[in-house]
């Protein structure tokens, strides 16, 4: 090690030992005494299972909740004293692991394998130095174990003993460099037990814990501070509107909230975000409040649920009783406030982005502490959650590059494929494995899914027989009439597909904000406050009148159900529609009116036939409105959001260079039951499209024209897509060739492994096994049962309700009225006595031609239903036909 550093780590190790950090790592001391004897119990199974050592991995684990850690303690620990003992100190100590290991689970190894971790495990109960230590850790390495490597193994061997033995993990990378410590895990042992002498400590625990946190104690040196999140949401507040909205700007509301630290924003503001602010944002979240693109006023902590104002602040805020705020506790202010030099980077998370409460991504914090935090506030701001943690050397870790544009996860029911697509989806838009997702608590996991659902980043639809091309990608659909004297009008209608490919393309023009995406985002603006003002106009009762470019008059008769306008020329009964999203090209392609000279040549030129003159008339009052070039920030509303024909142009104008960027925003459509709709009809001509090296971004992407609205489109390259597939229901080579060749396909199978046995001693994982063995002989692996069905049974009471509801009626699915099939797979004790017929109990009919006869001496099988099952009856499961077989001779 680099003993130059010496002097230096004993001063940050000083400033860490009297931080809270230190002392909450002294209060899980007591978890590690518990978790050596749940190892030393574990090691008295006989043999040693894969299912043992997921057992240790999730009890262990950061984040561990109590109905995992029962179910696995059940499955560990056979005798029911110990189990009751240990159960009770753990739940009286009430503390996690240390550690968020990022593997879900053991399958696989043989039993040759587990052999060598059980006495490697036992052995390390004996060592008593660091020689020895040194030695047992590197003879085990040698073996090349897999998943059981130093980042899962080295915490079980600091349970074992705490004074000698570190924990070892990727996140100690920063730390072991700057000390220049080795990876591999026998020189450490050495190098921490001499670091743990150096500053005087009993355990490595709290050496770990400074390694895990090094960069936070060694800025607390510095006159940068550091702020932890500790897997809190942050989120960007903006009070933009109450400084620079006409409304609000001299009210004096900006002062108030000042005054009395509150956030504030509408209920009712766009995108979810007002509901997000009352109702997900927590008590302890953070947040950083600025007034838009201008200044930054402060970050702080939400320390209130959300309130409403009282009457005397609500009429000042307009009286709609619609206004909530939460109570910040200031945590730091800047030492300047400005960041006007920021407002050409529009990012959501950004001051000047387009959004009014916004939750910052961890990815997002370096950007944010480089560019303001550390500049404003002297502060760098970092998201050390333990349960982010991953160890090093997992074989199961795969990388985020590794995971395929389109995939299909395959296997027979209740394999959780469905379940997984979850896991998949978030890894993909958080830019995880999808280990390091599995590894974490499945609430906290779902809870991600349901936002970034919630936000339109990930779309979940399931295939079906119904579903069509018109439903997924466009199709003419019928617009509902706004009174009942409207005639039924129809429209090109964008479906699934293609409304998420157009979010996930505007994500790019987000990053890179051009001269087009202003000008359309600054006419959308301008056209619907004349749209409002219109509006306005015919609730009371003014009619709207516009100047022609010939000096003439027209009128604007009303404003339709898709928020175009309709024009009648004087003394004429006809009516011209002006549409907005043809407005908008003509905006685009004429900044000054007064440059046209021939309207009808210019306009025609730009947007096809149309009126040119109700088009000028249109966009001349549209340009002469008040307000209309004002900024954005100074625009009277809430909040500002792009329309959905306002995208769909902006991503027209974009090139294919503009889709190279090195890290997206990702986007994910998730499509259950793949295989029960007709693909290729569902997908029509973006079968091609949607091959990885075709899309948006790529050196051979493609476009193809679409047959409704004659749209040039492409599929971007970052959505991705997740297939679920029931292999019971049909084969993947019963598939479309062509999409085969287009997607990937994981197998989902069964694992036994998973699942534990029950507390009355029905042993789940071996009964799995027998019976996925029978039902692959009598039908093929695609016919098995999975694991999921049986992962929260822990007694025959449940187990029944599985059988009946899940299992009995799959397999008689599979074997149909077969029942001397059914009963080679479950056996006798699942059937009452067999009836032998008698043909005697037939009706005497003259035209039966012997009929009955066919039937005499047959055997009739009737099931038992599930509440006559016992116990002994689900174990007679595993017993094996041992009749013996005679030659006939």
């Amino acid at each position: 090690m680099n003993t130059t550093n010496y002097p230096k780590f004993v001063e940050l190790y000083d400033t860490y030992r009297n931080s809270e950090e230190y002392a909450n790592r002294l209060k899980q001391f007591a978890i590690a005494a518990i978790n050596k004897e749940i190892i030393q119990e574990t090691l008295k199974n006989e043999p040693l299972l894969n299912e043992h050592l997921t057992g240790l991995i999730q009890m262990f684990k950061y984040g561990c909740t109590d109905d995992t850690f029962d179910r696995y303690l059940v499955q560990n620990i056979k005798d029911p004293i110990r189990r009751q003992e240990i159960s009770k100190n753990a739940y009286y100590v009430n503390q996690w692991g240390y550690t968020g290991a990022g593997l879900n689970a053991v399958t696989s190894l043989t039993p040759a394998q587990l052999k060598i971790i059980k006495k490697f495990l036992q052995d390390a109960f004996a060592i008593n130095t660091i020689d020895d230590a040194v030695i047992l850790c590197s003879d085990y390495d040698d073996h090349n174990i897999p998943y059981i490597k130093s980042g899962i193994y080295s915490p079980w061997l600091y349970y074992i003993n705490p004074q000698l033995f570190p924990i070892l993990n990727n996140t100690h990378s920063e730390f072991r460099q700057w000390i220049d410590m080795p990876a591999d895990y026998p020189s450490c042992i050495k190098d921490f037990n001499e670091l743990r002498t150096l500053v005087n400590e009993n355990e490595l625990g709290v050496i770990d814990y400074f390694a895990y946190n090094f960069e936070q104690f060694q800025n607390l040196k510095s006159h940068i501070k550091v702020l932890n999140l500790n897997g809190k949401a942050f989120y960007k507040v903006s009070h933009g509107i109450f400084k620079k909205g006409s409304a609000y700007k001299n009210t004096g509301i900006a002062q108030i909230l000042e005054k009395n630290s509150w956030a504030c924003i509408h209920s009712g503001t766009g995108k979810n975000q007002g509901y997000e602010f009352e109702h997900n944002a927590a008590i302890g979240d953070y947040v950083y409040i600025c007034y838009g693109g201008d200044d930054l006023l402060l970050i702080g902590k939400i320390i209130s649920e959300a309130k409403k104002l009282d009457k005397t602040l609500n009429d000042l805020f307009g009286g709609d009783g619609k206004w909530i705020y939460r109570q910040i506790e200031p945590l730091y202010h800047p030492k300047s406030t400005s960041v006007r030099e920021l407002k050409s980077d529009t990012r959501f998370f950004m001051p000047s982005g387009n959004s009014t409460f916004y939750k910052v991504s961890s990815q997002h914090l370096d950007y944010l502490n480089q560019n303001i935090f550390i500049p404003k506030v002297d502060l760098k701001i970092i998201d050390s959650d333990f349960r982010k943690e991953e160890p090093i050397n997992n074989p199961t870790n795969q990388s985020e590059n590794n995971i395929s544009m389109n995939s299909i996860l395959y296997g027979p029911p209740g394999t959780g494929k469905t379940f997984h697509s979850i896991n998949h989806a978030v890894a993909i838009v958080e830019h995880k494995s999808i280990a390091s997702v599995m590894a974490e608590d499945r609430a906290i996991v779902k809870n991600r899914y349901d936002q970034y659902v919630s936000d339109g980043q990930i779309i979940f639809c399931t295939f079906h027989q119904s579903l069509s091309y018109e439903d997924f990608i466009e199709g003419i659909k019928p617009i509902e009439p706004m009174n009942d004297d409207a005639e039924l009008t129809y429209a090109v209608e964008d479906g699934i597909f293609k409304r998420l490919c157009t979010e996930a393309a505007f994500s790019f023009a987000q990053k890179n904000t051009s001269y087009i995406t202003e000008k359309v985002f600054d006419f959308s603006a301008a056209y619907d406050r004349f749209v409002d003002m219109v509006n306005e106009n015919f609730s009371k009762g003014v009619t709207t009148e516009l100047d022609t470019r010939s000096g003439g008059k027209v009128l604007i008769d009303s404003i339709s159900q898709n928020n175009n306008i309709w024009i009648q020329h004087n003394k004429e009964n006809r009516k011209y529609t002006v549409s907005k999203k043809r407005l908008s090209k003509i905006s685009q392609a004429f900044p000054d009116l007064t440059e046209v000279t021939n309207i009808h040549l210019q306009f025609r030129a730009v947007i096809g036939g149309s009126n040119s003159s109700a088009y000028w008339a249109v966009l001349n009052a549209i340009r002469k409105q008040d307000g209309a070039g004002e900024p954005v920030e100074t625009r009277k509303v809430s909040e500002i959001e792009y329309a959905y024909d306002d995208k769909k142009e902006i991503i027209a104008s974009l090139k294919n260079d503009d889709y190279k960027n090195e890290n997206p925003k990702k986007f994910v459509l998730i499509i259950d039951e793949i295989n029960r709709g007709n693909v290729s009809q569902i997908f029509g001509e973006l079968i091609t499209l949607i091959e990885a090296d075709k899309r948006l971004g790529k050196n051979e992407s493609l476009k193809a024209i679409l047959p409704y609205s004659k749209e040039c489109f492409g599929v971007p390259c970052n959505i991705y897509m997740i297939g679920t597939m029931n292999t019971a229901d049909r084969s993947v080579e019963a598939l479309d060739a062509a999409l085969r060749r287009r997607f990937s396909f994981t197998p989902m199978n069964p694992q036994p492994e998973l699942l534990v046995a029950t507390a009355d001693g029905i042993n789940l994982p071996e009964i799995l096994r027998i019976l996925n063995t029978r039902l692959s002989i009598l039908k093929d692996n695609d016919h098995t049962i999975g694991h999921a069905w049986l992962w929260d049974v822990s007694n025959v009471d449940e187990l029944k309700i599985v059988y009946s509801d899940k299992i009995l009626p799959l397999l008689q699915e599979y074997f149909y009225n077969d029942y001397e099939k059914l009963g080679l797979v479950l056996g006798d004790a699942f059937f009452k006595p067999h009836i032998q017929i008698n043909s005697d109990i037939f009706a005497s009919f003259s035209g039966g031609d012997g009929l009955a006869g066919q039937y005499d001496q047959s055997w009739q099988y009737v099931l038992k239903s599930a509440d006559e099952l016992t116990i002994d009856d689900f174990k007679s499961l595993l017993q094996q036909n041992n009749q013996i077989a005679f030659d006939e001779e």
